[in-house]
């Protein structure tokens, strides 16, 4: 299975265009999934199973992956399978199904409000960039 990711490590860089990142990315996500695959004895891709994929992402989840990564992780196999199915070397994507896990997307912190009556009565009104700085908050 390592000459199949090769082939497609090669294809996302020569084919696709792909940064050098993200190549490095896939290949550890991939490659992690083979290890894994490997030590449950599955030796083809065409034996993976929904329940496998599913499995082997709750244990990079208690390993400590973050949500981020994981579902990265999914987006890496999904377009994995993908590549073996347009090359005919897997006969049914079971990855493609699978939904990734939602990820939060952070609110910046604001000001408060008596912060911004800080940084506004801050500047020297008695100097030429104050004044500047004033007549601009104004």
């Amino acid at each position: 299975m390592r000459a199949l990711l090769e082939q497609f490590l090669d294809y996302i860089s020569l084919e696709r265009g792909l940064s050098p990142n993200t190549r490095a990315a896939y290949a550890d996500d991939i490659g992690r999934f083979l290890d894994w695959l490997a030590e449950k004895g599955v030796r083809s891709m065409n034996d993976v199973t929904r329940r496998q994929i599913l499995d082997h992402l709750m244990a990079e989840k208690a390993r400590g992956l973050a949500a981020n990564s994981l579902s990265r992780h999914l987006v890496s196999l999904k377009v994995f399978s993908r590549y073996l199915v347009q090359e005919g070397l897997l006969s049914i994507n079971v990855a493609e199904s699978m939904d990734s896990p939602k990820v939060w997307k952070m609110l910046p912190s604001v000001l408060t409000p008596r912060e911004v009556d800080r940084l506004f009565a801050a500047p020297d009104l008695k100097t030429p960039l104050g004044l500047r700085f004033s007549a601009l908050c104004r």
